[in-house]
């Protein structure tokens, strides 16, 4: 488990307020803490937003003081940092915004947030990050449906072909948020505002990008297993009786090398 940053300040105990650039991370089978390293690391921030794909943590966009078009990944194999500079159509700087993982593995998808307390509208206040090819390119995709207002400080989560967008605060209403709103992403070429969904209804075909890179190994289906597993036997079966043929024609040919007891 991964930590990056954050904030000291009243909440946890410290009088004043300041930022860490530290990433700590947790051994979940050994239960140990150990610290990342810090060389490139981002300058100390928080309500920022991060991505885990394949061996990279990927942090974007920070607080109001960073702007997006640069990108920070941790290689958590090798434990290094690097920077990239993005391109396309770079979305306003915010922070306390989300991010989630889209659905073929080569989208990042970041959603709301808040410039400042006194100007907390964002332009793109829904961007798309394709993952691909480097750099990474920005882009706002075309969206349809009721448009919800922009909340900050929400969570966001990937259930079936939905993103699911759910509390926190808008900031342009003064007001904590107190409704779910639901994305429906399983079409590349335009996501939708729904208010309904079904959880058991499968993406739309899009472009593959090949095995998700958040797996590793192989996967094998239960058919195909059965099928090896019956296969090997009825084998074994027939290279037994085709020995015992063998066996039984030479004995018959060569009578004497037949071993007494």
């Amino acid at each position: 488990m991964y930590i990056f940053g954050g904030a000291y300040n009243g909440a946890t105990g410290n009088s004043t307020w300041s930022l860490e650039n530290r990433m700590d991370i947790l051994d979940t089978i050994e239960l140990t803490w150990s610290i990342g390293s810090q060389l490139q690391a981002p300058t100390p921030r928080d309500g920022y937003s991060a991505t885990l794909l394949r061996y990279f943590f990927i942090n974007k966009l920070f607080n109001n003081l960073f702007y997006i078009y640069k990108i920070y990944l941790y290689d958590t194999k090798n434990n290094a940092w690097e920077t990239m500079i993005s391109v396309g159509t770079i979305p306003d700087a915010r922070a306390h915004h989300s991010s989630v993982l889209g659905l073929n593995n080569d989208r990042i998808i970041i959603y709301g947030g808040f410039y400042s307390l006194a100007s907390p509208a964002v332009a793109h206040d829904l961007s798309v990050l394709d993952i691909r090819n480097k750099p990474y390119r920005w882009f706002t995709p075309n969206i349809s449906g009721t448009i919800p207002p922009t909340p900050s400080a929400h969570t966001a989560n990937v259930v079936g072909r939905y993103m699911i967008v759910t509390y926190g605060v808008i900031l342009s209403r003064q007001y904590m948020n107190p409704d779910v709103y639901i994305l429906d992403i399983g079409n590349d070429s335009e996501y939708k505002w729904v208010t309904s969904f079904d959880p058991k209804s499968p993406p739309r075909p899009g472009p593959s990008s090949g095995p998700s890179p958040i797996q590793s190994g192989y996967s094998i289906s239960s058919g195909t297993m059965i099928g090896a597993i019956i296969g090997t036997f009825i084998g074994g079966i027939l290279l037994t009786i085709f020995a015992l043929m063998i066996y039984r024609w030479y004995k018959r040919k060569h009578p004497r090398a037949t071993p007494t007891l």
